[in-house]
């Protein structure tokens, strides 16, 4: 399990259930993921994701996993 899904996946819960009730009270999509807020913090969770892959690479947090 990914060690940063406690940040992902309520994440794009929330964005996911927002945006889905938007869609269905006005019919348009893509207001939410459009606010600078959301876009802020989206590249933030990708910024980490992809640090920590990095990270993991060069031996941090467990890693790079063997393949043998």
């Amino acid at each position: 399990m990914h060690p940063l899904w406690f940040l992902i996946l309520p994440f794009v819960a929330v964005v996911g259930a927002w945006e889905s009730a938007l869609y269905v009270r006005d019919g348009s999509w893509g207001r939410v993921t459009g606010r600078r807020r959301v876009r802020q913090v989206a590249w933030a969770l990708v910024v980490a994701l992809v640090g920590l892959w990095i990270a993991r690479e060069f031996g941090a947090f467990g890693g790079p996993v063997s393949l043998s």
